[in-house]
């Protein structure tokens, strides 16, 4: 049996998506780390034989992945500073979750130019003084 390229990387990907569903940041770096560097090793293998040899630990690994995944995010914790942090959190690089909707966006530049007007006691460049309806279209 040959171990064709879309079989090799759709088990890569699951293996990386089970990686990625730790809730524990080491863990769950752990599990990429490893994941990454068996699956470059398992590629520079030049006898076919090895290569399945490879493919079927990926997948009894990918397996136990799953199943630790589960257990690790029945039995949460508290989350540590760096997990807090929505940059670090477990599925927010890879599914958006730190990236504010427009709504937030424009909520967000508000409150910059609001405290940017409280900084220059909110007088505009003419020294006149800046309603919030011309600050919001700054």
């Amino acid at each position: 049996m040959t171990i064709g390229r879309t079989e090799f990387l759709r088990l890569y990907r699951s293996s990386l998506r089970a990686a990625q569903q730790f809730e524990t940041y080491n863990f769950r770096k752990y599990f990429y780390r490893r994941t990454r560097d068996r699956f470059r090793t398992a590629s520079t293998l030049g006898d076919a034989q090895m290569v399945e040899k490879a493919m079927l630990e990926a997948q009894e690994e990918l397996k136990v992945m799953q199943r630790q995944g589960v257990v690790n995010r029945m039995f949460s914790h508290k989350h540590t500073a760096l997990e807090a942090d929505p940059q670090y959190a477990s599925r927010a690089r890879r599914f958006g979750a730190n990236q504010a909707s427009k709504t937030q966006q424009r909520e967000l530049r508000i409150a910059k130019k609001e405290k940017a007007l409280e900084a220059i006691g909110g007088q505009g460049p003419t020294g006149s003084t800046v309603t919030m309806a011309m600050a919001q279209r700054m």
